[in-house]
């Protein structure tokens, strides 16, 4: 079973790697970025996100670089 926000999907079929609790994680996960920032961070870190990545695939480094980047 699959349990972790990254998978090691190496060895086995990425397909069988989809299931509820990637996507219930990664929920709590932001919601808890929430609660040690501010709802108006978060809304500014995700427009920033998606004008700097739009219509491309973004690794989680990217995704964690881009929130340290604007919380200095």
């Amino acid at each position: 079973m699959f349990t972790s926000l990254q998978p090691n999907i190496t060895t086995q079929n990425p397909d069988d790697s989809h299931n509820r609790v990637p996507y219930e994680k990664g929920y709590f996960f932001l919601k808890y970025l929430e609660m040690l920032t501010n709802e108006g961070f978060i809304n500014k870190y995700f427009r920033l996100l998606f004008s700097t990545y739009a219509y491309v695939t973004v690794t989680d480094k990217e995704i964690k670089h881009c929130f340290i980047e604007l919380v200095k």
